[in-house]
């Protein structure tokens, strides 16, 4: 569409205090020339969904996340900081599958994970420490999740 192509063209993505968007669609910034994305400020903001930044090559810092979020959805594709998502219950199928670009070295877990879903780390080839040391109500770590995790020696 003309919007997505127009899109593909902004380089620094951050939400106004206060922003009403509760979420973000599939494939929303694929391909974009996003290379910055603050999302600290939107606090309605629960969920992010498949692909959403898929194919972001130039987004080489951690996407800031509001404490709003409640779930990050089949293959983000992306290094995001989680330390503020207080809400944040589950780790979906495949969210963070195949970041492998360098970016994802160690993950903290915040304390409300409940689940961390199939695939959800798997062939995170440059992941060498998982945190989830905060994680008092995790209860179930699916299948394969931290699969092809070569790189990974440390689980607190």
């Amino acid at each position: 569409s003309k919007f997505y192509l127009k899109f593909g063209e902004v380089s620094d993505l951050t939400f106004a205090d206060n922003s009403n968007c509760t979420s973000i669609g599939g494939s929303a910034f694929q391909d974009s020339a996003l290379t910055s994305v603050d999302f600290s400020n939107a606090n309605s903001l629960e969920t992010i969904y498949g692909y959403a930044f898929f194919r972001c090559r130039g987004i080489t810092s951690p996407i800031i996340l509001p404490s709003s979020i409640t779930g990050l959805k089949i293959i983000v594709f992306i290094n995001f900081d989680l330390t503020n998502c207080t809400e944040l219950r589950s780790i979906g199928n495949g969210a963070f599958q195949a970041c492998n670009r360098g970016a994802l070295n160690s993950i903290t877990l915040p304390d409300n994970i409940t689940t961390i879903e199939r695939y959800a780390f798997k062939d995170c080839t440059t992941l060498r420490t998982v945190d989830l040391s905060r994680c008092t109500r995790l209860t179930s770590i699916q299948t394969i999740a931290f699969s092809g995790c070569t790189a990974l020696n440390t689980i607190l």
